[in-house]
């Protein structure tokens, strides 16, 4: 008797032919998650980011898969409700406004408050707010609300305050929720080189260092995961909102990504060097905190825009699953 296969990957794990069969299966069975109301609160859950953490993995997505992709509905919704599926909307914060971005200064003053204004943020709610637009991006959504006002320029979907009450939230794919992980988690790591910060004099210098490793462990793991919901995103997502809404050019959140990139590389190396140092000065750490909450300006800015382009379109009578 042949051995089933879900999305070209077979059970036995010997024929797996790509990256997107990979993603089919799973995009097919994060649409039952979403379907599955007894098991999935509305707005998202921890456990789809458990998932999808785990699957974008790219070193050994297919054995990463194996445990998901092929298990009866019913158990894998209840395997998903053990991660811990909670919270989210329950404390959604409406009143949220956007806070400026602050230039990154050597004084005391401005780079605390800016670390104390992140580190105050509530990131666990969907309608995260505190982020700061491009001019690029205030430029294309003008032109976007001429070219589709249907989308951009409709009081009942164009508005971020809009979204999470809507009719159709829960009726799409939608992709605030997958972004949640990454604002929390670069929360935490900012956070842990504060600590570091902190704790460094001479009777501290094991501490230092293991927030330092802290912080380097969890950025690589969550750009790990970002880099694989960003393939996700170019080669499962975005097309499905292109064929959808073909007179909306997407190609620039493409373009988009490309600059997400070299700012993640950036961060990454300065982390990463200074891990690697026997000793490091308070004004090592200090400057290291201040790269990094640049890169985290830039990752809740594209965060929100992109959120800004698609989400309007999964508010329409288009059935849009991915």
């Amino acid at each position: 008797m042949a051995r089933p296969s879900y999305g070209g990957c077979a059970m036995d794990g010997v024929h797996c032919p790509g990256m997107n069969s990979v993603v089919d299966s799973v995009q097919s069975r994060l649409g039952i998650l979403h379907r599955s109301n007894q098991a999935i609160e509305k707005g998202g859950t921890d456990g789809i980011f458990c998932l999808q953490q785990s699957y974008t993995c790219t070193n050994t997505p297919h054995s990463l898969l194996m445990l998901f992709l092929f298990q009866p509905k019913t158990t894998l919704v209840k395997q998903l409700t053990s991660f811990s599926i909670k919270r989210m909307t329950s404390t959604m914060s409406k009143e949220a406004t956007p806070t400026s971005s602050v230039s990154s200064s050597s004084s005391s003053s401005s780079w605390k408050e800016r670390l104390d204004t992140i580190l105050q943020q509530n990131r666990h709610v969907l309608n995260f707010e505190h982020y700061t637009v491009s001019k690029e991006h205030m430029e294309r959504m003008k032109e976007l609300a001429q070219l589709a006002p249907e989308l951009y320029d409709n009081p009942e979907i164009t508005p971020r305050s809009t979204w999470f009450d809507h009719v159709r939230f829960n009726e799409n794919s939608q992709m605030p929720p997958f972004h949640v992980h990454y604002r929390t988690e670069l929360q935490h790591i900012i956070h842990c080189i504060y600590k570091a910060y902190n704790e460094n004099d001479d009777d501290n210098d094991d501490k230092q260092k293991k927030q330092l490793s802290r912080a380097f462990r969890s950025f690589s793991g969550c750009m790990r995961g970002l880099n694989g919901h960003v393939s996700i995103e170019e080669y499962a997502c975005f097309p499905v909102y292109q064929d959808c809404y073909p007179k909306v050019n997407i190609r620039f959140l493409y373009e988009d990504h490309k600059s997400l990139k070299k700012a993640e590389h950036k961060a990454m190396n300065k982390l990463g060097t200074l891990v690697q140092q026997d000793s490091v000065t308070k004004e090592d750490i200090l400057e290291c905190l201040q790269h990094m909450m640049d890169f985290d300006d830039h990752l809740m800015g594209h965060l929100g825009e992109e959120e800004e382009i698609v989400v309007p379109m999964s508010l329409t009578e288009q059935d849009i699953w991915f």
